[in-house]
């Protein structure tokens, strides 16, 4: 059985989803059946690692980024070995750029470093699923 890792910006986007829910929309219920949601979705990888759809990139990327949808959000994750490693929870609608650009992934980066190199690639990146 594989073992779930959020990195440590994956949490951030997650507090920062709850924080949404309670300060903007005001709905408590709402973060909760969020989290119960997520909670699910991510247990059901444990299983089934490789069930959801690939990442498709325009260029190769270092590592085989997958990605669960849980309601409007995208749940972008790795399998490495026995773990399975969340990387970010991004609103599925967001017009941002996000993830596509080989160069920031190219060589094999630590996890510290990669969650810097996630935050490059929102700025630079478009986001083609």
């Amino acid at each position: 059985m594989n073992k779930i890792r959020y990195l440590p910006i994956a949490q951030k986007d997650l507090h920062d989803i709850i924080l949404y829910f309670l300060d903007n929309l005001k709905s408590p219920k709402a973060a909760m059946e969020f989290i119960e949601t997520l909670d699910k979705s991510v247990l059901r990888l444990k299983q089934y690692p490789y069930s959801c759809r690939l990442y498709q990139s325009q260029e190769p990327l270092e590592f085989e980024y997958r990605f669960l949808p849980v309601k409007n959000y995208l749940v972008f994750y790795i399998v490495t070995e026995n773990i399975i490693e969340i990387h970010r929870i991004i609103y599925a609608k967001m017009k941002k750029p996000f993830l596509s650009c080989q160069s920031l992934l190219a060589i094999h980066i630590s996890r510290r470093q990669r969650q810097n190199h996630w935050e490059k690639l929102v700025q630079a990146c478009p986001l083609k699923l």
